[in-house]
């Protein structure tokens, strides 16, 4: 229906068709359909129906996102051929990627804690003029919950407790939350506490899967010796376990109508999480490779203030936003029948300030802000001996003596309207700082001590959007992106693959060394959407076409000279990062929904991908691309109760389309690749009163054997899911 749209107290209303405001698409309110970019949206509601184990999950589960897993404990978004350091993911207004995020895959999604969101929006394509760099493939950002005010300075008190059961890996996670505000004042607090055992996978398994992912035998150590035991249940993925933990707290003082203050306090840790894939790797004689290999406990601190403000001479809206972070990540690693555990630890300290303002002149809003990023990066490294307790020296995973990042940017942009026209056009200029110091040449004799990088970047962005009076919507969108070169993108020394060791020969292995030439990679992306609503259904279709530019590719080449390099007790093609692809990436996401007769829904959306990468004028798949994906559902929603059956659909990935020198994974695939997949699930929930919720799930119904594109852990077989809310 038609509903005045108005940005705060700005006096023009803005009268258009809209389902809601987003914000990640501008950075604050704005109507979803003035926007050209592809924006979906997964509210309060709909997280907690899904209630799924963990972010990554979350979107997955929502069918406009693909994630890889490694391990049961990650979860790597895939946007539109790009994944990893190549989408920026956002928490409160605060980036979450940092100097060390890699280009292979991330598990730092399942960090924020789903229990504690509000909503995720999700912008696909480039992001950079709001964002800088890194948001190539799109900006994920999560908002999490604030306190409810009270209408006065009575104190209100809200708050729940939750608990829930899974089958599929015997998991138990409890939550409370605490809101508790006047008028004035208020604070939210949320903590929730998660332990999943062994995943266990889907029985049925298709002649094309095979016995792909069966878990025959697992790590095991008898009388000082590594020993492969015996799985009883192969299906039982052993060495998957975990347990996390995640805090959040919020106090926010409305210091009168046009100033308010929030302090934002964020802790997520975990146990270690054992890296499956690695786990899972076996050679020529069919003997493990590692004993051990695990990420350390997943540690991330987030301390932010926010001062929203409101009617200002030189704005009607602003946020001044600073922020620290410290991240701290690990990796523990042992090799069969090897008496040294490794541990490589890597401690970041990111700071920020962000200035984001909007003004209205007239029929334009004009949105200009400024942003310093200050990334801090010690690395550091130690072996272990397993039997006597002693450490000894071991190379770092990053530059030994320190390694910085600084950013600075300023950005504008303007949002013109002419009716039923909008017009949006917006530029970016950012200035990019890399150094980082090797000190020990003991392992690598570096021809250098030191790589100091000083980049420019600008970028820019275009879209029109026109609206009819029957409800069609058609736009048109320019828009590039950056990403500029990190730490590990361009210093880092970091084992790829490990050779096969039989008696005393070794095969090669590959070996990632630094490469301080690397430049910034560029993308434009040209974008089309249509859609149509009508008083129970609408439509939505986008098409897009991303050229990539200077893409950062890993390739064969020399360290000091040699083609190949000893690497502990692994000889090891030497390969270096380098700007030698240039590459391109199409494809279309379409998304309906029906309101039918009788509390009746349906929903469904669907997204292909290709992408073509050349190196060296010779043409190849470009990595990270996803087969075609998409979710189907029929819902229910009528008084106390509501349902979902819904089906989660993938299509093949075929040997063809692999990229065999990049991040596809195809070591975790059958022979043939991956084979096209879908699962049937039914989830309900009812309301026993306005206290209590029960919810019930069964979620791969026919307990499918399947797994996901990119990932080296099976997907979960049929999980029953239970789980109890109480507010009060």
């Amino acid at each position: 229906m038609l509903l005045n749209f108005s940005i705060l107290q700005a006096q023009v209303l803005i009268k258009v068709e809209m389902d809601e405001a987003v914000i990640a698409a501008r950075k604050f309110p704005w109507a979803l359909q003035l926007i050209a970019n592809q924006v979906s949206v997964i509210s309060a509601k709909e997280i907690a129906q899904a209630n799924q184990p963990n972010t990554a999950d979350l979107l997955q589960n929502s069918g406009q996102v693909l994630v890889q897993k490694s391990q049961q404990g990650g979860g790597s978004p895939i946007m539109r051929g790009f994944e990893a350091n190549k989408i920026l993911l956002v928490v409160d207004g605060v980036r979450m990627n940092n100097a060390i995020y890699r280009a292979g895959h991330l598990q730092n999604s399942i960090t924020i804690n789903q229990f504690s969101l509000e909503k995720i929006e999700i912008v696909n394509g480039p992001g950079s003029v709001l964002y800088g760099s890194d948001a190539l493939g799109g900006v994920i950002h999560f908002y999490t919950k604030s306190p409810e005010f009270s209408n006065s300075k009575k104190i209100l008190v809200k708050g729940n407790v939750a608990s829930r059961y899974a089958t599929t890996n015997n998991e138990i996670t409890n939550q409370v939350s605490l809101s508790v505000a006047n008028n004035k004042w208020g604070s939210y607090t949320s903590y929730t506490q998660s332990a999943f055992g062994d995943l266990r996978q889907g029985a049925n398994r298709s002649a094309a899967i095979g016995d792909l992912g069966k878990r025959n035998f697992y790590q095991g150590r008898i009388n000082g010796k590594d020993t492969m035991l015996v799985n009883d249940n192969p299906n039982i993925q052993k060495g998957s376990a975990y347990q996390q933990y995640d805090l959040i707290q919020k106090v926010v003082w409305k210091q009168n109508k046009n100033v308010s203050h929030v302090v934002n306090f964020q802790l997520s840790n975990s146990t270690n999480v054992p890296r499956y894939d690695r786990l899972t790797e076996t050679n020529s004689a069919g003997v493990f490779k590692s004993a051990e290999w695990y990420y350390g406990p997943q540690n991330r601190l987030l301390l932010s203030y926010q001062a929203q403000l409101k009617q200002g001479k030189f704005y009607d809206q602003g946020n001044i936003t600073l922020s620290h972070q410290a991240i701290q990540e690990s990796r523990h690693n042992r090799g069969w029948n090897k008496t040294n555990l490794n541990h490589r630890i890597e401690n970041v300290t990111v700071n920020a300030i962000n200035l984001d303002f909007e003004k209205k002149y007239k029929n334009r809003f004009v949105r200009y802000g400024l942003e310093s990023n200050f990334n801090e990066v010690k690395s550091t490294a130690n072996a272990e001996n397993i039997i006597t307790g002693s450490r000894s020296a071991l190379d770092t995973r990053y530059p030994d003596g320190g390694s910085s990042t600084r950013s600075h940017a300023i950005y504008l942009s303007e949002e013109i309207s002419f009716g039923k026209l909008a017009i949006y056009e917006g530029v970016r200029y950012t200035n990019s700082q890399l150094r980082a110091t090797f000190n020990d040449q003991t392992f690598f004799s570096f021809p250098y001590k030191e790589i100091t990088q000083n980049n420019q970047s600008l970028v820019a962005d275009v879209s029109a959007c026109y609206r009819t009076n029957n409800n069609w919507k058609f736009s048109f969108l320019i828009s590039s992106g950056f990403r500029t070169p990190n730490l590990d993108d361009l210093a880092k020394v970091f084992e790829s693959t490990k050779g096969d060791t039989i008696g005393n020969s070794t095969t090669i292995g590959t070996l990632i060394v630094p490469n301080k030439d690397l430049k910034p990679e560029f993308a434009i992306n040209y974008e089309i959407g249509l859609s149509k609503k009508w008083s129970v259904a609408q439509f939505k279709v986008n098409t897009f076409f991303t050229d990539l530019t200077n893409a950062i590719v890993t390739q064969n080449s020399t360290f000091n000279g040699s083609a190949l390099i000893l690497y502990g007790d692994t000889l090891c093609r030497v390969q270096q990062n380098v700007n030698a692809g240039k590459a391109y990436i199409y494809g279309v996401s379409a998304n309906i929904e029906h309101q039918l007769k009788a509390g009746f829904s349906f929903s469904a959306n669907v997204n292909y991908t290709k992408g073509m990468i050349t190196t060296n004028e010779i043409a190849s798949p470009l990595d990270h691309i996803s087969p075609i994906f998409g979710k189907a559902s029929l819902n229910y929603d009528h008084q106390n109760w509501s349902a979902s059956f819904y089906t989660l659909f993938n299509g093949a990935k075929k040997l063809k389309d692999y990229n065999v020198a990049g991040e596809d994974n195809l070591i975790y695939a059958t022979a043939n690749g991956l084979p096209a997949w879908h699962t049937l699930n039914l989830r309900a929930n009812y309301k026993v009163n306005k206290n209590i919720d029960l919810q019930m799930a069964i979620e791969n119904i026919s307990d499918k054997n399947y797994r996901v594109f990119g990932s080296g852990i099976s997907a979960s077989g049929r999980n029953v899911l239970f789980a109890i809310k109480g507010n009060f």
